[in-house]
C-alpha cells in the first residue's frame, strides 16, 4: 500500500465510522430523513438506516485490513454513488429544501449539487487510492507519521469545506427574506 493510499484511507475509516457511528446512533431521526427521502414506510425507512449504517461500518473494517482495502474503498465508492445518485433523484423532484443528513443529526446543510459534487470527488479519491502506484511504500515509521497526519488535515479540510457549504446555504435563505 503508497502513502497516498494510507491517508486516503485513514480519511475514510473516519469519515464512514462517525457517519455509520451516527446512524446507529440516532436511528429515529435518520428514519424520518429516509421518509421525507421517500420511503413512506416507517419499517423500510428503519430497515434503509440500518443497511446504510451496516454497509459503512462494513466498508470501515474493510478498510482496516490490508488485504481487503481495495474491497472496502468500491463499497464506498457504491455507498458515495448511491448518495450523490439519491440528492439528483430529489434535486430533479424540485425538493431542495431537504437535510442532507450528511455530517449528523445536527447539520444543517440542505442537498445541493455542491454536495453531489462534494461526493462525486471523493468517490474519485476512493478511486484514486485503489488504483494508485505502490511507488512510495507506507511500512516505515516515517511514512505512518505522515499518513496520519495528512489523514487529519483532510479532515480538517473536509470539516471546513462542510461548513462553508452550509453557511453559504443560510446566507442564501437570508437573502431570500
Amino acid at each position: 500500500m503508497s502513502v497516498v493510499s494510507l491517508f486516503i484511507s485513514l480519511f475514510f475509516v473516519w469519515m464512514f465510522g462517525l457517519s455509520a457511528y451516527h446512524k446507529f446512533a440516532n436511528m429515529k431521526h435518520y428514519s424520518n430523513l429516509m421518509s421525507s427521502y421517500g420511503m413512506h414506510s416507517s419499517a423500510l425507512a428503519t430497515a434503509a438506516v440500518i443497511i446504510l449504517g451496516v454497509t459503512e461500518l462494513s466498508a470501515v473494517i474493510l478498510l482496516c485490513v490490508a488485504v481487503t482495502r481495495d474491497i472496502g474503498l468500491l463499497l464506498i465508492i457504491i455507498v458515495l454513488m448511491v448518495y450523490a445518485t439519491a440528492m439528483i433523484v430529489q434535486l430533479i423532484s424540485g425538493q431542495k429544501r431537504l437535510q442532507c443528513g450528511c455530517a449528523g443529526p445536527s447539520s444543517e446543510a440542505e442537498i445541493s449539487s455542491v454536495l453531489v459534487f462534494r461526493n462525486i470527488t471523493l468517490a474519485a479519491l476512493a478511486f484514486l487510492s485503489i488504483v494508485i502506484p505502490e511507488q512510495l511504500p507506507s511500512q516505515s515509521f516515517q511514512a505512518l507519521c505522515f499518513s496520519i497526519t495528512t489523514s487529519i488535515f483532510m479532515v480538517l479540510v473536509y470539516l471546513c469545506v462542510q461548513q462553508v457549504i452550509t453557511n453559504s446555504q443560510k446566507l442564501i435563505r437570508l437573502k431570500n427574506l
